[in-house]
């Protein structure tokens, strides 16, 4: 309701109820409409220029897309959104890093284990 609510008054929480949406969708495992949700929270957030709602919204989309085995179209749109990914390795940076900037990072790692047990080089549970 809060999603229909705000994109009839076309309000920017409509990106925040898209994203909240989409990752409930994601959660439950029902892919299509997690990441129709999450398109959508995209478009509005850019149409709109918010700038939270077009960075975790995208994170949310590259999510859905490595959860259903589409890892190329995940590094694709968080490169195209975000470029080339550079990790600070300093303690003083990682402790600063936004939860935005967490978010990111957290679908980074799930691309890079999901590309790696894929490739046959180990197993989730460690063998």
């Amino acid at each position: 309701d809060a999603l229909v609510i705000t994109q009839d008054l076309q309000h920017g929480w409509a990106t925040v109820a898209g994203i909240a949406l989409g990752s409930i969708y994601l959660d439950l495992g029902d892919f299509a409409a997690a990441q129709l949700a999450l398109a959508q929270a995209v478009e509005l957030s850019q149409q709109w220029n918010i700038g939270f709602g077009i960075h975790n919204a995208t994170a949310f989309l590259a999510l859905t897309q490595v959860r259903q085995a589409d890892t190329i179209a995940a590094e694709t749109l968080l490169n195209a959104r975000f470029g080339d990914p550079t990790l600070p390795v300093q303690t003083e940076q990682l402790a600063a890093l936004s939860l935005k900037d967490r978010l990111y990072w957290f679908v980074r790692a799930e691309l890079a284990l999901h590309g790696h047990f894929a490739a046959g080089q180990g197993t989730p549970d460690g063998r």
